[in-house]
């Protein structure tokens, strides 16, 4: 074996050597916390599940003999009479032997709360239980939870042994009677509740709320603390808290090892069982258990680092002195091919073997031939991309010193843009006579002259017909060893079309601007015609069993409501001004300032006369009553006045109605065939009213025809009056606040 036989050998043996420790410490560390994890997450809680079950399967039918044993109603006379019937004694006391032997529990018992007596089917068994005796704590203090039935695990003095005991509420929690129950021996689950398959180290036990052992594989340590075994708090805390299951780690290796010969690393899990105060406990010694399951791994691992090494070393012995002279050829043959002689070839033999040392061979006389075509590639590139610069739509070009500007090369495209027959005739035109602005071109000849390249310079250009055009110019100054300038190599792009995009966005945005100022003004407008608008709050003060609907739409409309409050009565009125949006707007404002005007400054509260009033005012204000009148619009108005002292309702109209339901009767009264202004309109023109009494249930609507005009449906018709007129019947009797919501 040569030498790199030998050194293939020692570092394959230390490459094999290291990955067998390697895997072996990543096996234990990733399957550790897998393992950890496994525990915490599926097997405690899954075995916590399983004992649960357990305990609960055997107290299941105690349950129910329990529960029908304290609803038995000759145990409850017996009670309520202080066990002084002798005759409902022996029938109470035969249910208990019935219980005891016929059904396999082997106790059954009743207590009475009065009397305190414990009973059971052996009369030698019975007592007088006592608050001060701890064994019978667990009967006052069921008696004081007030449940109906509970599960207790614990010993008493008249019985041997550890019992389940299964109570049940004889009576109401509120008037109890005593308690009745069974009890069952421990023994009958300690086998299968201490089956636990973590190792012979772990630990299960169950653990009532005070930390006393309950069940134990170990016999004696029944009725101990569990602080005993287990050092610290973690157990006590857990079962006097709330908390219904938890898993913790503890590391105290002195203690641990004292009271149970483990080391450190426990994991320990606790859970409470439903309804018992009785709580699972159990502690694995974490350690110890990976190591049981991680030590048929290690052993496997290292048997099979070992005959890999042996096989390795056989293996490089072989083969290493075929391999030496396949390596030399190469070797030499690489060394050729560093010195770009393609011609370089190995032996016939080497190519043709089916090996790696084949497939090397093999890989080197592709890579020989892909180096050698790549040359001749590399020339047809680059007469192709002679081509692809002369057929682009970018002119390109190289020229001689900046400022004598004669072309040494263009392309074809450059003739073309600028609207020359071939390039040889462009090339007779110096660079700077392309320039229309002498200003233009000496920016950018500064500009080249003092950065060595310019990008993307903006000009105007001129084409061989005196057509002028924008254009995108770009430079690179390329200098000679010397550091003088050798050539210019630029590119031109007619930038016309893009300019002219620009223009169009700027123009767009220039737009876009005013119309969102002429926006901002109209929201002002609409926030100007809301405080025109009475408060909501002033009017529901006024009127609570009332509603208003303003959805103009448009940001501002036409139609409007108005309402005011004096002394003797309320003016209220619906407007629906000529137009929508703006125009709508301004009519709206004057007919707010006009009813403002005249029912609070001249005080006028007659429905009629204040309509006569409005329409004078607007036709003058809007110089209707004169030859040389522009605007020809209007109003239609439903207003009404509400007499709070005398409960009169006193309506006027111009072309707008008004509803009201009285006993189930839809009423409509129309207004006068008169609009409020307009040019033909009658300015002496007098109103009507019409005055109703108020009576209790009687509901009174004012609309303008934005409802009855609204389009809408499969087939964008109008919802029309009569449908108005139906539906203002139907919601009439509804609260205010509904009506409301359905118009809407």
């Amino acid at each position: 074996m040569n030498r790199i036989g030998y050194k293939l050998v020692a570092m394959t043996g230390f490459a094999v050597l290291l990955s067998v420790l390697l895997t072996g410490l990543f096996g234990y560390y990733s399957s550790r916390k897998i393992i950890v994890q496994d525990i915490t997450k599926n097997r405690i809680p899954r075995l916590v599940n399983t004992k649960a079950t357990l305990i609960k399967e055997a107290t299941l039918n105690c349950i129910d003999i329990s529960r029908t044993l304290a609803h038995d109603q000759v145990l409850q006379d017996w009670f309520k009479g202080n066990e002084k019937n002798e005759k409902l004694g022996a029938q109470v006391r035969r249910k208990l032997t019935f219980i005891s032997k016929d059904l396999g529990f082997p106790i059954a018992f009743a207590s009475n709360i009065k009397t305190k007596g414990f009973y059971t089917a052996n009369k030698k068994a019975d007592y007088i239980l006592s608050e001060k005796n701890q064994n019978d704590a667990w009967f006052f203090e069921f008696i004081n939870k007030k449940n109906l039935n509970e599960i207790n695990i614990g010993s008493n003095e008249n019985f041997s042994g550890i019992f389940f005991w299964v109570n049940a509420l004889i009576g109401t929690p509120d008037e109890p009677l005593g308690v009745a129950g069974v009890g069952i021996p421990v023994d009958s689950v300690i086998e299968d509740f201490t089956k636990h398959g973590f190792g012979k180290f772990a630990k299960i036990w169950m653990v009532n709320n005070k930390g006393n052992i309950q069940i134990d594989e170990q016999k004696d340590n029944i009725g101990n603390q569990i602080q005993d075994i287990i050092p610290g708090s973690i157990v006590a805390d857990f079962v006097a808290g709330s908390e219904k299951q938890s898993i913790q780690s503890y590391d105290d290796p002195n203690k641990l090892k004292t009271h149970l010969n483990w080391r450190q690393e426990v994991i320990v899990a606790m859970s409470k069982i439903p309804g018992t105060d009785s709580n699972i406990v159990i502690c694995i010694y974490q350690t110890q258990w990976i190591w049981d399951i991680m030590k048929p791994f290690f052993k496997g691992v290292l048997f099979s680092g070992v005959i890999i090494l042996i096989i390795v070393a056989l293996i490089f012995a072989i083969i290493s002195k075929v391999t030496t002279k396949i390596l030399t050829r190469l070797s030499n043959a690489i060394l050729d091919l560093g010195e770009a002689n393609f011609d370089s070839t190995l032996c016939i033999s080497d190519t043709k073997r089916k090996d790696e040392f084949g497939d090397i061979a093999r890989g080197f006389e592709t890579t020989r031939e892909k180096l050698s075509n790549a040359y001749h590639t590399l020339q047809i590139r680059e007469e192709e991309y002679r081509t692809l610069v002369e057929n682009i739509n970018t002119g390109v070009y190289r020229s001689t010193g900046m400022f004598d500007g004669a072309f040494i090369k263009t392309n074809s495209a450059i003739a073309s843009i600028f609207g020359y027959d071939s390039t040889d005739e462009f090339m007779e035109i110096p660079f700077q006579q392309l320039f229309v602005d002498s200003r233009q071109r000496d920016e950018f000849l500064a500009e080249i002259k003092q950065k060595g390249e310019c990008k993307d310079f903006e000009v105007k250009l001129q084409r061989k017909n005196g057509e002028r055009f924008y254009g995108a110019v770009s430079a690179t100054v390329q200098y000679d060893e010397k550091g003088s300038i050798k050539w210019v190599d630029g590119v031109i792009e007619d930038s016309t079309e893009r300019k002219e995009k620009e223009k169009a966005q700027r123009e767009r945005e220039i737009a876009q601007a005013i119309n969102e100022e002429i926006m901002d003004s109209i929201r002002y407008a609409r926030m100007i015609q809301q405080s025109l608008l009475p408060s909501m709050e002033v009017f529901t003060s006024h009127i609570p069993d009332s509603f208003v609907i303003w959805k103009p739409r448009d940001i501002v409309g036409g139609d409007i409501f108005f309402a005011d409050f004096f002394d003797d009565g309320i003016v209220g009125a619906v407007v629906d001004c000529t137009g929508h949006g703006v125009p709508g707007a301004f009519m709206s404002m004057i007919a707010s300032s006009g009813l403002r005007r005249i029912t609070r400054d001249e005080g006028c509260h007659d429905p009629a006369e204040i309509l006569k009033r409005l329409n004078y005012y607007v036709k003058a204000t809007l110089q209707q009553d004169t030859e040389h009148a522009v605007s020809d619009d209007g109003m239609d108005v439903a207003l009404c006045f509400l007499n709070t002292q005398d409960k009169t309702f006193t309506f006027a109209g111009a072309k707008q109605p008004l509803f009201y339901l009285n006993k189930d009767e839809l009423v409509t009264i129309k207004g006068d065939r008169q609009s409020i202004g307009y040019k033909g309109s009658d300015v002496s023109y007098s109103f009507t009213n019409h005055v109703i009494k108020i009576e209790k249930g009687m509901v009174f609507f004012m609309s303008t025809d934005g409802f009855t005009d609204q389009l809408g449906g499969d087939k964008t018709r109008m919802f029309g009056k009569k449908r108005f007129r139906n539906m203002l019947k139907e919601i009439a009797s509804k609260p205010f606040d509904r009506q409301r919501d359905i118009l809407i």
